[in-house]
């Protein structure tokens, strides 16, 4: 993986597609846009070596979050520099063992952060305070005794969100072996935060694949026969908590050939969801569950929506970084191609920063490359 070539010529989007280490460089790189036939202009900025890929960024766009290998620890990153600028606390269990953590979430506000962690354990930290020790331990394993139903119980928080009003705080539970799916909310309560409900969530079991909305309120999951379901929560204090529902739907089958799905996504907007397999991409709507016909595509595997919902971004390995219109389905741009294998896609909640990164497979370190997005 070679150094970016500073003399890059500026491009357009009438320009051959060049390689990653043809593109992303020095000041000609700053200079660089591509712009989408229908409505957002791209501007590369910078990029620097990474060995981990982001998770989100922070509302303020000036750090980003990750998950350091091998799941013990969480830091925070400058986007600018790509220097640590603080390392949580790890988590320990009674003895000198850390927990894994397997997801991050950050409140709406940005002033909460939530782990999942595995024994069906989460905690809750203030962002701004660099304390020792969480705000808040949350335990799933006392939610319910039907919680506990199958022989092989699930072990592992896999999932975190927070509602749109940072009311509640969202899990997924699965286990590795069986990997059936339970959701659990707990209620938090200002100013302190603490739960005051603990509201277990029977789904499906043998879930494959999920994928969770920005606001914790949608869920679509993949079921092994490659069926997709999809659910809506209701999470309003005004409703009694024996009275909550599920509004679950399922679409029986999502590609033609029955082919293999491998990736999921949630618009913002809690409207839209993508599912891609080795050949197809397809888009549904929530509500209906009304289908576009499939988009041939090959060698995608990650999905984003932009936050505004009007477009989704997909990459894969094979290094292309493509834009979709929503609804339509139609391609209305791309970047140039990478090198590598695009592992990652990182958007701002206000959707001026994209954070792309790509790693070959066998080096230790990738990059991640900072793009503005703008109107």
């Amino acid at each position: 993986m070679s150094e970016p070539n500073p003399t890059d010529p500026v491009l357009s989007t009438n320009s051959p597609i060049p390689t990653d280490a043809a593109v992303l460089g020095g000041e000609a790189g700053k200079q660089q846009r591509l712009r989408s036939p229908k409505y957002r202009n791209y501007r590369f900025c910078h990029r620097f070596s990474h060995p981990v890929r982001p998770r989100f960024i922070s509302p303020d766009n000036r750090y980003f979050y990750e998950i350091d290998y091998p799941g013990f620890d969480i830091r925070r990153i400058d986007i600018q520099t790509g220097k640590c600028v603080y390392t949580f606390p790890r988590v320990h269990r009674p003895g000198s063992c850390s927990r894994l953590i397997f997801d991050i979430a950050l409140s709406h506000d940005g002033c909460l952060l939530a782990m999942a962690h595995d024994e069906l354990t989460a905690t809750l930290w203030r962002v701004d305070q660099n304390s020792e020790n969480p705000l808040l331990y949350l335990d799933a394993r006392n939610l319910d005794a039907n919680y506990m139903n199958y022989d092989i119980p699930p072990s592992l928080l896999k999932r975190v969100a927070f509602t749109a009003n940072d009311e509640y705080l969202f899990a997924l539970a699965s286990s590795n072996k069986w990997k059936d799916v339970h959701t659990a909310m707990w209620k938090l309560q200002p100013p302190h935060r603490y739960p005051t409900r603990d509201i277990p969530r029977p789904l499906e079991d043998c879930m494959e694949m999920m994928a969770v909305s920005a606001d914790g309120s949608v869920f679509v999951g993949k079921k092994p026969d490659s069926s997709i379901e999809v659910v809506k929560f209701v999470c309003s204090s005004k409703i009694k908590r024996k009275k909550r529902e599920l509004k679950r739907k399922q679409i029986s089958r999502v590609f033609p050939d029955n082919s293999n799905i491998l990736g999921l996504a949630v618009s913002p907007d809690n409207q839209w969801f993508a599912a891609v397999s080795e050949n197809s991409l397809r888009l549904g709507h929530v509500e209906t569950l009304d289908l576009r016909e499939p988009i041939s595509v090959a060698q995608i595997d990650r999905l984003v929506f932009t936050p505004d919902s009007r477009t989704l971004i997909s990459s894969g390995k094979d290094g292309w970084v493509q834009f979709w219109d929503i609804p339509s389905g139609d391609q209305c741009g791309s970047l140039p191609r990478y090198e590598d294998p695009v592992s990652a896609l990182v958007s701002s909640r206000d959707g001026t920063i994209l954070l792309i990164y790509s790693k070959p497979k066998d080096q230790p370190m990738g990059w991640i490359n900072v793009w503005e997005l703008a109107e």
